[in-house]
C-alpha cells in the first residue's frame, strides 16, 4: 500500500505507512530504502540519509543500489545531488572504493583536482586492481603538475592493461615532454 501511495504522489501517506511497517518489521531493508527515496524526493536529505543508512546496515546490497542511483544523478547532470549523495555514501561506508572513485570522477569533472586526488587515493586503497581508479589518479596527478607521480601511475596501470592506448599515449606524451626540457 505504501508503494501505491508513493506512485500516486501521496508521499506523506507513504511515509506514514513505511514508518508503521518499520515499527512492525524493524529489519526490513527495502522499507528503509523506499522511505529514504521518498524523503529525499521531499527534500528531507538528512532524514533520507538516515533511512538509507538503516537499509545499508541491514543489507549491503543497498549500498550498491544507492551508488547506482547517485551515478544516475551524475549522468543526468544533477551534480549537487550527486555530490551530496557520494559524500553520504562515503560517510556511511568509508571502505567503498566505488564511492570514492565516483566522487573523484565528479570532482575531476568540476576541476576540483585536489579533492579528486584525495578521492582517487582513497579508492586505490580499496580497489587496488581497478584500472579506471589508477587512470583517474594518473590524470589528476597530471592536472596538478605532479608529473613524476603521473608517470609512475601510468606505468603501474599499464602493468595490468599493457594494451591500453589512452594510457600509453599519455605516458608517451609525458615522457617526451620531460626529455624535451
Amino acid at each position: 500500500m505504501a508503494t501505491h501511495f508513493h506512485r500516486t504522489g501521496k508521499y506523506q501517506k507513504a511515509v506514514d505507512l513505511y514508518r508503521i511497517v518499520l515499527r512492525l518489521r524493524p529489519n526490513y531493508a527495502l522499507a528503509y530504502y523506499n522511505l529514504g527515496t521518498i524523503l529525499y524526493g521531499l527534500g528531507k536529505t538528512e532524514m533520507a540519509l538516515r533511512a538509507y543508512q538503516q537499509a545499508m546496515m541491514r543489507d549491503s546490497h543497498y549500498t550498491t543500489k544507492l551508488l547506482d542511483l547517485t551515478n544516475k544523478f551524475y549522468a543526468q547532470g544533477k551534480l549537487e545531488k550527486a555530490f551530496k549523495m557520494y559524500g553520504a555514501i562515503i560517510r556511511l561506508t568509508p571502505g567503498s572504493g566505488a564511492a570514492h572513485y565516483s566522487q573523484g570522477m565528479l570532482d575531476y569533472s568540476q576541476k576540483r583536482y585536489h579533492a579528486a586526488l584525495i578521492s582517487f587515493e582513497q579508492a586505490v586503497r580499496h580497489r587496488q586492481d581497478d584500472f579506471n581508479v589508477y587512470l583517474g589518479l594518473a590524470q589528476t596527478y597530471e592536472k596538478l603538475g605532479r608529473i613524476q607521480e603521473a608517470i609512475r601511475t601510468y606505468r603501474h596501470l599499464l602493468s595490468f592493461k599493457p594494451d591500453n592506448l589512452q594510457a600509453k599515449q599519455r605516458l608517451q606524451r609525458l615522457l617526451s615532454h620531460q626529455t624535451a626540457k
